[in-house]
């Protein structure tokens, strides 16, 4: 099984049933839906376990949140699709927009987040998976 990492400012190839991947940190300064971390899966008949922390931060007021994202993704056929997702957040009552969310994309898993408009917001993620075939 292989499952491969990228980042929006770290990359890692893996070649193992479990990895823990490189932090990734991205900044939203509005409300566009942004990739903070990329699973390329390369094997077929698989299911990918997903765990995602993430922390969002507004450094001018303070405002900060945490998530954790938890996902199941199967890949058949060359295909990789996601077969459920759970969501558990913490946050300022000023940050209940922001979200983190997570999809297929080809042969991807793909980790994002979203912030507001006009709010200048850093996030942080640290990814962990295994796949079982």
């Amino acid at each position: 099984m292989k499952l491969t990492a990228s980042a929006a400012d770290s990359s890692a190839g893996v070649r193992s049933d479990e990895r823990r991947y490189p932090s990734a940190t991205v900044q939203t300064t509005d409300a566009t839906v942004t990739t903070i971390q990329t699973i390329q899966v390369e094997a077929n008949n698989l299911v990918v376990h997903v765990e995602a922390d993430v922390a969002a931060f507004k450094s001018s007021t303070g405002v900060a949140a945490t998530y954790r994202l938890l996902a199941c993704f199967k890949r058949v056929a060359g295909v990789t699709t996601m077969v459920a997702s759970s969501l558990t957040s913490l946050e300022d009552a000023a940050a209940v927009t922001w979200t983190v969310t997570t999809t297929n994309s080809g042969t991807s898993i793909v980790i994002q987040v979203t912030g507001i408009i006009g709010d200048t917001v850093d996030w942080k993620c640290w990814v962990s998976s295994w796949a079982k075939a």
